[in-house]
């Protein structure tokens, strides 16, 4: 392996962890980098941003040559980069999991095996902390051949107005679905926050469907496939799967959750929350407590419906019945195509 080509890539990527950088030679080395671009061709443009990349090369010794492509088709750019062997980058960023497209392109040699420095402790120790599960679900053929954009496993579960539970008598969290399913109940039809008037719902929906898989692992679900007798087998085909449906279809047929709620774009999520319209949010953790720095914010302080005198809080509960969906881990990973850092010089 060309350790020293990798190991300087290594030490750019790893700028934003506060390693200190390695000794570089008096020439500022570049490297080359494809990224998704989310501003429309704004991103490292707005004011101070030159400030920002001039902090960067003096801290790494390194100057990054970025190749932006556009996030929403992202996937394209991805695979044209990957044919492109005489233009290859240095870096490689991949959004989501691992696919069949990264997978066969590392069975073909196309990335560098990592192994060797995620377990180099003294050299790498943030790195070399990744969980390995994580890193068994980067790796192809036994190699390790992406480095993670990190996520907790257990990021996943239940948040909920803490207000508005003391206000229609829950004092405990639900730790079943049939509680959970009680909580929904009162937080639309026992007028939780005390205006009088029937406008609220339980659970707050948008077309992105992620909480009803979180639900599904309270009933028992495996995290999309399950083992039984052996095999692997899809958790659609289940009887806990669709135990967790007729629960989702109940609370949508009682009017738990807004009913236009497959029309609600994504970029709305949590506003209902935020506007007092809803009380129980099924995301990931931060995403509960965004909401609960929403009511401290003073700019967008919302009291509490029990004490006007203290702002409203989220209850960030996580699993339900010792249960919540896993993530993998990561977020997206950056691969080294060894087309792209290809010599020791490199």
């Amino acid at each position: 392996m060309k350790r020293r080509a990798l190991a300087t890539v290594l030490a750019a990527a790893m700028a934003a962890t506060m390693i200190p950088a390695m000794a570089f030679a008096e020439e500022m080395p570049t490297i080359t980098l494809l990224v998704p671009e989310y501003n429309a061709g704004k991103s490292l443009k707005n004011e101070h941003a030159d400030e920002v990349i001039a902090a960067y090369e003096s801290y790494t010794g390194i100057h990054a040559d970025i190749k932006w492509g556009d996030n929403g088709v992202y996937s394209e750019v991805l695979g044209t980069t990957l044919m492109d062997y005489d233009n290859m980058p240095m870096i490689i960023t991949v959004q989501g999991s691992l696919n069949g497209t990264i997978a066969d392109a590392a069975n073909q040699g196309a990335f560098w095996d990592l192994s060797e420095y995620l377990n180099d402790s003294e050299r790498f120790p943030n790195l070399s902390t990744i969980a390995q599960s994580v890193r068994d679900g980067l790796s192809v053929g036994g190699e390790v051949i992406g480095i993670p954009r990190a996520r907790e496993l257990g990021r996943y579960g239940l948040s909920y107005r803490k207000d508005w539970a003391e206000k229609v008598g829950i004092t405990e969290d639900p730790q079943t679905p049939e509680e959970v399913y009680q909580m929904l109940k009162a937080f639309t039809y026992e007028d939780p926050d005390g205006n009088g008037v029937d406008d609220t719902y339980g659970m707050e929906m948008t077309k992105y469907t992620g909480p009803f898989d979180i639900i599904q692992t309270w009933f028992g679900c495996g995290n999309g496939w399950v083992e039984q007798d052996g095999k692997l087998i899809p958790i659609h085909q289940t009887p806990e799967y669709k135990e967790a449906l007729d629960w989702i279809k109940k609370s949508y047929d009682e009017g738990l959750m807004r009913s236009d709620w497959v029309t609600i774009d994504t970029s709305e999520w949590s506003n209902g929350c935020k506007k007092g319209e809803a009380g129980v949010f099924i995301d990931v953790m931060d995403s509960g407590r965004r909401i609960w720095d929403y009511f401290v914010n003073p700019d967008t302080y919302t009291p509490s419906v029990v004490n006007p005198d203290e702002p409203a809080s989220m209850v960030l509960q996580g699993p339900v019945g010792g249960r919540t969906l896993a993530t993998s881990g990561y977020n997206g990973f950056y691969v080294f195509p060894t087309d792209g850092a290809k010599t020791e010089e490199d």
